[in-house]
């Protein structure tokens, strides 16, 4: 039996929640209780912002047992862009191996690959300071 009041289910810290927005549903975790009563701050996107919603709206779910859900930090998002950012470098200096690569006249291949491989360096210093959680130091 769930636990209620004034009979809306009560959610705890950390919780995943369905949210009911209309026709639309969204997934939040539970932050916190909210200020009115049968209110919580939920976190619905990656940034640290939460938004006070009203029990009504929010639902139970009852099987996240079997799941594997995990909300996204802003610093998750930082990665997945470093990330890509690489991957697209990557393409670019394969693309550029080619003979009949010329992007600027006034660039050579070998100053195009030098400032490359430093640019790669550095976005991979920054990811693993990201994943070491010193994304002061990025």
């Amino acid at each position: 039996m769930e636990a209620k009041v004034n009979n809306y289910i009560i959610f705890k810290p950390g919780e995943t929640v369905l949210y009911q927005n209309g026709s639309k549903f969204e997934l939040g975790v539970v932050k916190r209780l909210g200020p009115q009563p049968n209110t919580y701050f939920v976190w619905y996107h990656t940034g640290d912002t939460t938004a006070c919603t009203h029990a009504r709206n929010l639902h139970k779910i009852v099987n996240s047992y079997a799941f594997d859900i995990k909300r996204k930090t802003l610093r998750d998002d930082e990665i997945e862009k470093f990330d890509e950012a690489l991957f697209k470098l990557n393409l670019v200096i394969e693309d550029s191996k080619r003979e009949e690569w010329d992007p600027y006249e006034s660039l050579s291949l070998d100053t195009f690959l030098e400032f490359t491989k430093i640019i790669k360096e550095r976005l991979i210093k920054a990811k693993e300071l990201l994943e070491k959680g010193d994304s002061n130091e990025v």
